[in-house]
């Protein structure tokens, strides 16, 4: 007598235990704020956060403060546009791990002020036409692929870390580096030669 037999085809393994960045951590969405007494939009959790919309601030306040560790900001092309004064972006004392990147930041006192912060990672920025200085970074700074624009003081500054393939253009001091590298950079018409303290170009 023939014995049935069963299937020859292995059954399916488990199924995949991977989740991705999504599925994990959804990217969070920020847009301007319906009422000024929104200001600053405070980023208060680790995680990555994105804009929907152009950000216009009111005057005395900050536009985004970031206030934690570990936090990538993507402004998705958008503008962080002030009115004279506080900072566009602010990174709060002590901060590490922050990335912030991919749009502009314009008409502050300071577009993006994280001179405290360290391992800061800033990419493709415009910050121009803010009253003092563009972008401030601190202890081992990445700043890549990024323009200072007629700034009233520093265009980009940094305490120690890398500058590289940016521009300054139009600012009281060009490029400044503490203790750091400046590569494939260029700094043009600004008023006062740029700083590479013990770096170099």
């Amino acid at each position: 007598t023939a014995l049935a037999q069963g299937s020859l085809t292995p059954p399916e393994g488990p199924g995949p235990v991977m989740k991705t960045l999504s599925e994990i951590e959804p990217r969070k969405g920020i847009g301007q704020p319906l009422l000024p007494t929104a200001f600053p939009i405070v980023i208060r959790q680790p995680g990555s956060y994105y804009l929907t919309s152009e950000i216009t601030g009111v005057s005395g306040q900050d536009g985004i403060v970031i206030m934690t560790n570990h936090v990538t900001l993507d402004l998705n092309g958008f503008s962080v546009v002030g009115v004279g004064s506080a900072s566009g972006i602010s990174v709060g004392t002590g901060l590490q791990n922050v990335s912030i990147g991919n749009g502009v930041v314009r008409g502050w006192s300071v577009g993006v002020n994280a001179s405290t912060a360290s391992a800061l990672r800033l990419h493709t920025l415009v910050a121009a036409n803010n009253g003092s200085s563009g972008i401030l970074g601190g202890n081992e700074s990445h700043v890549t692929d990024c323009a200072a624009r007629q700034n009233g003081d520093r265009g980009i500054q940094i305490t120690s870390g890398i500058i590289s393939r940016c521009t300054a253009s139009g600012n009281n001091i060009g490029l400044t580096v503490t203790d750091g590298t400046v590569r494939e950079s260029s700094a043009r018409a600004n008023a006062i030669a740029s700083n590479l303290g013990q770096g170099g170009a």
